[in-house]
């Protein structure tokens, strides 16, 4: 087992939240599944829309890190796109881009669940809203 002491770990955003990946080019307007999509060219938003705002970290802690991923110093970048929903939750997370490793795949799509946010809105009202993030998973020794 490696104490946490031994290695730092540290979790650098590729991309802000609020990243419209090229993958899912569209601006910022209703889509055919009633999501609100963020898109880069969109900030201010649209007329009477507020995007989600964070309330949980979004950094990774040493607790998130896939064990066996530490003592192997696996490391790698997933970029998924997630919707966040009505209630501030985070559902339908998908993996865009694949670091490589199975089981950071998997730790990011768990850590993903976890963040939580102020709804986005239309008019004061919530609304489910679609975005992007990369995550980079880094290992790194203690100094």
């Amino acid at each position: 087992m490696i104490r946490t002491s031994t290695a730092a770990i540290a979790l650098v955003f590729v991309a802000c939240l609020g990243l419209q990946l090229s993958v899912y080019a569209q601006d910022a307007s209703t889509v055919s599944d009633g999501i609100e999509t963020i898109g880069r060219s969109q900030n201010p938003p649209p007329a009477g829309v507020q995007w989600p705002r964070a309330l949980t970290s979004h950094v990774i802690t040493a607790a998130d890190y896939p064990p066996e991923s530490i003592r192997r110093r696996e490391q790698g970048t997933v970029v998924v796109r997630y919707v966040v929903l009505e209630d501030g939750t985070v559902g339908n997370v998908e993996i865009l881009r694949s670091s490589g490793i199975q089981r950071l795949d998997d730790a990011t799509i768990t850590f993903v669940m976890k963040f939580r946010f102020a709804p986005g809105t239309r008019d004061g009202k919530p609304i489910r809203v679609r975005q992007g993030s990369g995550i980079s998973w880094e290992v790194r020794r203690s100094r």
